[in-house]
């Protein structure tokens, strides 16, 4: 009993030391997500295994790392990098990489993906962030991040 306790302890210490650092992650100002698969063409959410995340650190400057989604517990440490040109905070975003991915497979948009990305473009008139669907067709699956709405486009 004393063995399964201190199991027990050691367990709730771990998981409250990692819980600050994932709540740290997703306070920090997003720029952009990128999706990593376990299959070179997925089909499905769960292929999703994590994301590499590119946020704006402390004093501007940026800082890309590797978190993976659950089930899967994982996180690469921080390492600063030149800041992406041509794309601006994400402050908020209502559907997730599954909705995306739910909305990318109910189209005639190709049945498998080679890859995932959030960003929010720096362009006049956009004002939503974008999932951006790489189809093993060619085509670009894009859906607002924001509404919903999706386009394919070759």
């Amino acid at each position: 009993m004393k063995k399964f306790l201190g199991v027990l302890l050691a367990l709730f210490v771990a998981i409250a030391a990692f819980v600050p650092a994932a709540s740290a992650a997703t306070t920090t100002p997003l720029l952009s997500k990128t999706g990593v698969l376990s299959v070179p063409e997925a089909s499905s959410a769960e292929q999703v295994v994590g994301f590499n995340y590119i946020v704006l650190g402390r004093d501007d400057s940026c800082m890309t790392y590797y978190a993976a989604n659950p089930p899967l517990i994982g996180m690469s440490k921080p390492v600063e990098i030149p800041c992406p040109l041509g794309i601006v905070v994400i402050d908020n975003y209502n559907i997730d990489y599954k909705q995306a991915i739910a909305l990318f497979e109910k189209t005639n948009c190709g049945g498998a993906f080679t890859g995932i990305s959030l960003s929010q473009p720096l362009v006049p008139g956009i004002i939503n962030p974008f999932w951006t669907i790489d189809s093993v067709t060619g085509q670009a699956f894009s859906v607002n991040a924001d509404t919903g709405q999706s386009t394919c486009k070759s």
